[in-house]
């Protein structure tokens, strides 16, 4: 009974450790009963998970998955490479049974398609909401069709068709959600909206200037390279990278006035010993195991706030859990 007990509860998806596991397992197995059981396994995990990886899929790696694997598909013949991030809903999709080759250390931004038998060199970002149906050369970023915003009634409605798809933006509608969202918050507590992935296909820009004169003035962005546009393209206000920035680009958080984010004590060690003042946020792990210092670490963490070139203005968390039962944490948080 403990056995049964033990499989059913794995076969719930609940572990992702585990489903990696049994990935590698059904690989390696030439008994092909054991195969179809660990298939199974897998499918009712991922199944449980809102996703789907079909069998024959090849990975170099195990795939980084900020979200898990919710709403991802991943064809049977796809092969992805080394240190992929792949966000939610991504779908890397198949066409007569040709599926993208994908190289090395690419990222595959929330909602993405890539679909067809093209391949996807090394160092490629793939934006948010993007459609890639070509080849991609090695070190490129792929953007989705650039935002516009179209005032209603100041231009003609036959303009809504240059184009097969095209993003409406509402000053009006972005306005009211700001209000809505403000009035929702404490005394002395500001919005920091994030508009990284391009402002998840809405052009982070146009978005970031726009709530610019709405009085907010803090952003929160994925990597150095998304603050230097927002900078580069007139956004005021602090810029908070989330992720990791190599301590060779410390000269441009500095040039640029962003904010960096500390996402572990060997980290802090290695920014400190560049020897060069920037402004920092340490992100704590509560429980969602994604990045941070564990919060149960107090000497690392105080020895951060002792890192001589490190000005720490904030300290952040994630909420331990993305989907099943973050209803009941958002209501005792606001409650």
């Amino acid at each position: 009974m403990k056995i049964q007990a033990a499989l059913i509860h794995w076969s719930r998806g609940e572990n992702l450790g585990l489903y990696w596991k049994f990935f590698w397992w059904r690989k390696q197995c030439s008994v092909r009963i054991v195969r179809d059981m660990l298939t199974f396994f897998l499918n009712r995990m991922a199944h449980r998970h809102g996703g789907y990886i079909g069998n024959g899929a090849k990975f170099d790696s195990k795939p980084i998955l900020p979200h898990g694997l919710h709403g991802v598909y991943i064809s049977r013949y796809a092969h992805i490479g080394a240190d992929c991030w792949i966000y939610q809903n991504v779908t890397i999709g198949s066409v007569d049974r040709k599926a993208p080759q994908i190289g090395d250390h690419c990222l595959i931004g929330a909602g993405a398609v890539v679909i067809g038998g093209i391949k996807i060199g090394d160092y490629v970002k793939i934006g948010a909401g993007a459609v890639v149906c070509t080849d991609v050369p090695s070190h490129s970023t792929v953007v989705s069709q650039p935002s516009r915003i179209i005032v209603r009634g100041g231009r003609s409605m036959t303009e809504f068709y240059q184009g097969r798809a095209w993003i409406e933006l509402s000053r009006t509608a972005l306005r009211h959600n700001v209000e809505q969202l403000q009035t929702l918050l404490p005394p002395n507590c500001a919005l920091m909206p994030a508009v990284k992935a391009n402002a998840y296909g809405h052009g982070a820009v146009l978005i970031a200037r726009e709530l610019n004169t709405l009085g907010v003035n803090a952003f929160c962005v994925a990597t150095v390279f998304e603050g230097i546009e927002l900078r580069q393209g007139g956004v005021a206000g602090e810029i908070l990278i989330l992720g990791y920035t190599h301590p060779q680009y410390v000269p441009l958080l500095v040039q640029y006035h962003l904010t960096q984010t500390i996402l572990d004590y060997p980290y802090a060690l290695e920014l400190n010993a560049c020897g060069q003042i920037i402004n920092v946020h340490i992100k704590l792990n509560t429980g969602m195991h994604r990045l941070g210092e564990n919060c149960e670490n107090l000497d690392k963490i105080q020895r951060i706030f002792a890192c001589q070139f490190l000005h720490i203005e904030g300290v952040y968390t994630h909420l331990y859990v993305s989907s099943e039962g973050s209803f009941l944490i958002r209501s005792s948080i606001f409650s």
